[in-house]
């Protein structure tokens, strides 16, 4: 995950990610939140944070993962 601000290691965090909507792709609908743990807080020369987290508990189809991961797994990073 990249973000603005540091997140301290071990910190407890939970996340809601956001999938397209099926009756209208440009509405973004929040899926169930899950929880993770951050496990490395690394900051990088243009001023922004990779956060690196370990899930905790199942992943299930509501979290949004599985779906994000079939839209994005195509498209390359320039």
């Amino acid at each position: 995950m990249i973000a603005n601000n540091h997140c301290s290691p071990h910190a407890k965090i939970s996340m809601t990610f956001y999938t397209p909507s099926e009756a209208n792709a440009e509405e973004l609908v929040a899926c169930s939140p899950i929880h993770a743990l951050v496990v490395r807080s690394h900051h990088t020369a243009n001023d922004h944070y990779i956060i690196n987290v370990d899930f905790r508990g199942a992943l299930f189809h509501e979290h949004g993962i599985e779906q994000l991961i079939e839209i994005h797994k195509h498209q390359t990073h320039q």
